[in-house]
């Protein structure tokens, strides 16, 4: 059977952005300054999510954007990054395999909730007014180190000792030496 290649393994924050409209009295209401973000805890974040009109709800985040960039460009790519098993941690999920991206992290049962990214749309001037709660990202340890599948492809794994193995290599690429004139 043929090894699957991969052309990027990105590593981040899985995070749902939600975008919605609200009006001035909306953001000055909620004390949400416009044009700035705020970073905020899960429970704030959850009310604010109460709180908002209709929205649309899309996978994000930068390193899950940059391998479904990969993918919209013709290449293949997997993400690897911490959801909660609850509704935004299927919206991620499911978005980010309908771009196709391997997602093969196991969704967490304990801890905060997945992480989302409210972003409050006003109207003219077009004001932005995002509110990022980092939930399940913010934890320090993955539940699994990397999904077996990318490990036993030799995609992803770092073995104990000063070095480190990436796609095969045995040690990171270095730069030649600067040439002096």
């Amino acid at each position: 059977m043929a090894e699957a290649h991969l052309d990027v393994v990105t590593i981040g924050n899985a995070i749902v952005d939600i975008l919605s409209h609200a009006d001035g009295d909306f953001l000055i209401k909620h004390d949400l300054p416009k044009g700035s973000m705020n970073l905020v805890d899960a429970e704030r974040s959850a009310r604010l999510y109460d709180a908002m009109g209709p929205g649309v709800e899309m996978s994000g985040g930068s390193a899950a954007n940059t391998a479904v960039g990969v993918a919209s460009l013709g290449g293949s790519g997997a993400f690897i990054g911490k959801v909660h098993a609850d509704a935004l941690g299927e919206v991620f999920a499911h978005d980010i395999r309908a771009a196709g991206i391997d997602f093969e992290t196991p969704q967490s049962l304990d801890g905060p909730p997945t992480a989302r990214c409210l972003v409050f749309v006003a109207p003219w001037p077009r004001i932005l007014a995002p509110v990022s709660s980092l939930g399940r990202t913010t934890s320090h340890r993955m539940s699994s180190p990397a999904p077996r599948s990318l490990t036993s492809r030799g995609i992803c794994g770092i073995r104990r000792g000063p070095r480190r193995h990436f796609a095969g290599r045995s040690k990171w690429p270095t730069r030649p030496a600067a040439r002096r004139r």
